[in-house]
């Protein structure tokens, strides 16, 4: 414990079991494409993609992606590769 706050150790991590159905948040410019990007980047995978809602000035929308993922590397691979398509401004 450093300055009165704790820092979490492997063993205090959560446990994930996988595979599992995992939730993404999507924000893209507003009229961009969403199903062509996560088509593109996902490729074959399965998954299902939602309209959540448009910003208040109407410049951008967000959207719910839920997709299994088989593991840990599986996750954090598809989230680096949304993150890093030009359409997509940010990936939660």
């Amino acid at each position: 414990m450093q300055d009165g706050y704790k820092t979490l150790g492997d063993r205090d991590k959560a446990k994930i079991v996988y595979p599992l159905r995992w939730k993404f948040v999507l924000i893209l410019r507003a009229g961009a494409d969403a199903d062509a990007a996560v088509r593109r980047v996902l490729d074959r995978q399965s998954y299902t993609l939602k309209y959540r809602k448009d910003s208040r000035d109407g410049s951008y929308s967000s959207y719910a992606l839920s997709m299994t993922v088989v593991d840990e590397k599986h996750r954090d691979l598809t989230y680096e590769s949304l993150a890093e398509h030009p359409d997509i401004l940010r990936v939660l």
